[in-house]
Parts: C-alpha cells; structure tokens; sequence
C-alpha cells in the first residue's frame, strides 16, 4: 500500500472533486488519455488551513467527499499555542539557509528568542521560514539579532506598512543577493568557480547571475 498527501485540499475545484470521491470509494481511476480502468490500493491523507464545514455550508466542497475524507482528523495548533516550538524551529530553518546560502556558524542570539515568542504569527511555519530566510541573507557576522527580525507583539509582519522606514531594512532581497554574490567573489579573488561553490551554486547559475545584475 502506498500513500498519497494531497496538501490544500479545500482547493480542489468542486468539478474535480466528484472524480477525487469515486476514487476513494473504488479505489478506480484512468490515466489521462487512456481509457483502461486501473486500480490503486493506497492511503490518502489530506491538509488544509481551510474550515471544511463553512465550505460545504456555501457550497464550495462537496459534504460527501468530506465525510469521506474525515476518518481520523489531526489538528496541528498554530505557532501561537506552541510557543515551545518557534525557537527551535527558527534555529532549525537558520542552519539548513545557512548551508543553502553559503553563510556557516550563524546562529540566533538569546536576545532574538522574546520577539519571536511574543509576535503572534499569522502565516505561521511560512511566515517563519521566510522571516528566517531574510535574517540570514541580511545577516552581517554570525548571529542574528532581535533587532534583525522586524516583528512587535500586536504587528502582523505581512500587514506591516512598507512606507514605515523605521521598521524594515531598506534593502531587497535582490539586493541582498548581490550582496552575498559580491562578498563571495571578494573571498575567491574573483574565482567564479570557487565563488559558486561558496554560495551553492552551480557555475552557469552564477553566470546568470552576474549578467542579471551587470552593476556588480
């Protein structure tokens, strides 16, 4: 037996929905474009952030395919009930960005540890990992700071006003890039090989890179 993980299930059109209840049922489907019936044997799990039972009250997902579906349900509580888990989690996203970047031994200072329990995190594990994504980029030396993460208790961080100098870094992702493309050609002498290997690239992509930004 196998398993499928069908993510965002609340997504699916409601015209696609039928097709996904019969195969639940019996187990039967068709590849596209052939019309041999074939028959699979395998555990479906499904997620969502949508609540399925409004759905189905504005007939927007089909209350069969519902029930269907809701043999065991698993809650997962957002970050905000778990609080145990944003710090570790943050550590866990800086080490694997850190190697993906090519910035080793960064790590998150005891100071950074009460903005991230205190803000309440809206986009919960994305919202973190992209926070975190940020912090590494713009890190400068090897830990970040409290003061590296643009986060108040009561502030969603994807509702803060981008006009608002004083709370976001002036400075783009793309920016960041170039940065980071620059302090590891300054480190190989130049060497674009070398620099590639640095930043976990490969040598075409890095030339890609440097002919998109032509003002490194």
């Amino acid at each position: 037996m196998g398993h499928v993980f069908l993510d965002e299930i609340a997504n699916v059109p409601l015209s696609q929905q039928a097709k996904l209840l019969r195969v639940l049922e019996t187990g039967e489907y068709e590849v596209l474009g052939s019309s041999q019936t074939q028959h699979a044997q395998v555990r479906f799990i499904c997620a969502t952030n949508a609540d399925l039972k409004t759905l189905i009250e504005n007939d927007q997902f089909r209350e069969d395919l519902y029930y269907r579906i809701n043999t065991i349900e698993f809650r997962i509580p957002p970050l905000t009930e778990r609080k145990e888990d944003i710090v570790p989690l943050a550590e866990h996203f800086i080490d694997r960005l850190s190697q993906k970047y090519g910035k080793p031994n960064i790590s998150l200072s005891e100071c950074a540890h009460s903005p991230l329990n205190q803000y309440h995190w809206p986009g919960n594990i994305r919202e973190l990992s992209h926070l975190m994504e940020r912090a590494v980029l713009l890190c400068v030396g090897t830990q970040i700071k409290g003061s590296d993460l643009p986060l108040t208790p009561s502030e969603s961080l994807a509702s803060t006003n981008l006009g608002d100098t004083k709370k976001l870094p002036q400075i783009t992702i793309e920016e960041a890039e170039k940065r980071l493309i620059r302090q590891a050609l300054d480190a190989t002498e130049q060497n674009i090989p070398k620099a590639a290997k640095l930043l976990g690239l490969g040598k075409s992509s890095l030339y890609r890179r440097l002919e998109k930004y032509g003002d490194l």
